[in-house]
């Protein structure tokens, strides 16, 4: 735990973040700008992406192959044309996905590939992906089989500039509490001064006990927790040992 940080997102992330970082040894706590609104700001930023797959149970033989690379034909050029529908074909990327496992299982693992279809390969990348999640590969005695084609496309959108989107000011006044309030923390009652977020400049570093309110979230500081505004607007608290 000592390796990591804790983000804190959401209403009521922020407001307990920091208390729950030092029970468990973390150190660092990040609270990002509206943490309130993190997921939906993160849906926005997200690529966008179309799955096109369709059922077909097919091993890797000759005819099997050229039956896999058949519906790979079909189901690109369905994804080609959602994705010029939904996103503009020149922006799109294409990857294919093979759902495979060996004769006789019930479940299946995901395998990447490139270009047409091989059946030396697809074996080789299927036998790495499943040692890789089940620790071994079962060996030449065991068959591997296509169970399900999937292309992917995968597009990026516009990216804001997310400094300029920060809720902090840069300089200006220094910030004052705009009151104090009796917390209960860990160790006790305890007097804290309130802060407005949307006043806390870039670079403004205050110690806990402290609460920092703004629309949708607070976020509140133990007893010498160390908190300071970074460019993006995001407030990175180091938390004091319990």
């Amino acid at each position: 735990m000592r390796d990591f940080a804790l983000m804190a997102f959401g209403g009521g992330g922020p407001l307990f973040g920091a208390e729950l970082a030092r029970i468990l040894g973390i150190p660092l706590v990040v609270v990002p700008p509206q943490p309130g609104n993190f997921s939906a700001i993160g849906m926005l930023l997200a690529g966008a992406r179309l799955d096109v797959a369709r059922s077909l149970v097919a091993d890797l033989s000759p005819a099997g192959i050229a039956g896999v690379a058949e519906a790979l034909v079909a189901l690109e050029a369905e994804a080609r044309a959602m994705a010029a529908r939904e996103f503009g074909d020149a922006t799109a990327r294409f990857s294919h996905q093979a759902e495979m496992r060996y004769r006789g299982q019930r479940h299946s693992v995901l395998v990447d590939f490139a270009g047409a279809p091989d059946a030396t390969m697809l074996r080789v990348a299927f036998e790495a992906v499943y040692r890789t999640r089940y620790g071994r590969s079962l060996g030449e005695d065991f068959v591997p089989e296509i169970v399900g084609l999937r292309v992917v496309a995968q597009a990026d959108g516009a990216r804001p500039n997310l400094a300029a989107l920060s809720p902090a000011p840069q300089g200006g006044a220094t910030p004052q509490p705009v009151a104090h309030r009796r917390l209960h923390m860990m160790a006790g009652w305890a007097m804290a001064p309130v802060w407005q977020r949307e006043t806390l400049p870039v670079g403004f570093a205050l110690t806990g006990p402290a609460v920092i309110e703004e629309y949708g979230s607070t976020t509140v500081l133990g007893t010498g927790d160390a908190a300071v505004v970074g460019e993006l607007g995001q407030i990175t608290i180091r938390v004091a040992a319990g």
